[in-house]
């Protein structure tokens, strides 16, 4: 379905039959035209619930508006898709939290492109060793060890026992 084939009559008639939130179904009744919609901030949200609720499937022809978005395209991915969208991987790689999500949710495993992003944030350094990799990961301990919640979070969580840093032991 081409994005400028839709009617927006027909889109508000679907999305109300599909229960689209209130605020959405206002905004799409305040709209003169489809191009008024596509042309929203908003408009890769709109383009993923459409795919996902109402065709029920990929929609190529909305994925270039969707990449605007690394949020709705990393739910695109993990929703619709159902698995790795290469072309939406380099926007994953311009942020350490979409590349933990889209490495935990999407990939479901080790992103080996997306470590040196992760490792340079602590939460997300940590939050990729217990929900990914599922142990521990010597190359982010230094990072880790840098903030004393996180670092006692790894040893409790990750290491599931004591761990010395620079003389200092975070009990597990």
């Amino acid at each position: 379905m081409k994005l400028n084939n839709l009617n927006l009559q027909d889109l508000i008639k679907q999305a109300e039959e599909h229960y689209a939130c209130i605020s959405a179904l206002d905004f799409l009744r305040s709209c003169s035209s489809i191009e008024e919609v596509l042309a929203s901030k908003n408009a890769p949200e709109y383009a993923y619930w459409y795919a996902k609720n109402i065709i029920g499937r990929r929609w190529h022809e909305a994925e270039p508006l969707i990449l605007n978005s690394a949020d709705v395209a990393c739910r695109y991915a993990r929703h619709v898709i159902k698995g790795r969208w290469h072309e939406a991987e380099p926007l994953m790689l311009t942020d350490p939290y979409w590349a933990y999500v889209y490495a935990r949710h999407v990939i479901k495993g080790r992103w080996p492109e997306a470590e040196p992003l992760v490792i340079t944030d602590v939460v997300f350094a940590y939050g990729y060793a217990l929900d990914v990799i599922g142990g521990r990961w010597h190359e982010a301990e230094p990072i880790i060890s840098t903030d004393e919640d996180h670092a006692y979070r790894y040893a409790y969580n990750v290491i599931r026992g004591p761990w010395e840093v620079n003389g200092k032991v975070y009990n597990g």
